[in-house]
């Protein structure tokens, strides 16, 4: 049995360093947009992390469900945010609120321009 202190050190050090799945998320979310969804294999995903391909299986039914998990999370972080502290507003505050949140987001996700571009 662990002492608190265990437990405790136990939490930080799992802290430190992210597991296979997150850190595989990582590298499929950056070799998406590098390379697009369909040149991405789950082969280059795996090797990007240092694992072979059968080990991502164990985390990963299929790329589809790599590109699923990261849509969720995306939708989980937006959701999250457009709705933090939202509950003692007004109706209207808070449709004002959410909106303005929602815009900042979506401006913030914008691709930049080309370089040399100059939005004319």
């Amino acid at each position: 049995m662990c002492t608190p202190r265990q437990v405790e050190e136990k939490g930080r050090l799992s802290d430190s360093k992210p597991d296979t799945r997150t850190t595989a998320l990582a590298a499929a979310k950056r070799l998406f947009v590098e390379r697009g969804y369909s040149k991405t294999s789950l082969t280059a995903i795996a090797e990007e992390i240092g694992i072979s391909a059968p080990s991502l299986y164990w985390h990963f039914k299929s790329k589809e469900e790599i590109l699923f998990s990261l849509i969720e999370q995306d939708l989980n972080r937006f959701t999250s945010i457009v709705t933090e502290n939202v509950r003692d507003l007004s109706p209207a505050d808070r449709v004002e609120t959410m909106a303005r949140r929602y815009i900042l987001i979506q401006l913030d996700r914008r691709p930049d321009p080309p370089i040399g571009c100059d939005g004319r």
